[in-house]
């Protein structure tokens, strides 16, 4: 694989791709004297073809706040 951006920041990363399960694979970077795993999932559409798009488990980000639930809407397990 390449990663333009990580040459861009100098970020040393190995360019092969370990799979760690099915469309996970880890890209291994170096930071300093450390070899950090960065896990990547190759994300698919409807009929199972790769979409052109990867994600990381490194953050996670929402354009929207969250829903509130509505007034007295939330219930504990045991249905109170």
């Amino acid at each position: 694989m390449t990663g333009p951006l990580l040459d861009e920041i100098g970020v040393p990363y190995e360019p092969a791709l370990e799979p760690t399960s099915l469309d996970n694979f880890h890209v291994w970077l170096t930071l300093g004297t450390e070899r950090i795993p960065l896990e990547v999932t190759f994300l698919t559409d409807a009929s199972g073809q790769f979409n052109g798009c990867v994600r990381d488990c490194s953050w996670v980000a929402a354009t929207t706040p969250p829903p509130r639930p509505e007034r007295g809407g939330m219930r504990s397990a045991c249905g109170r």
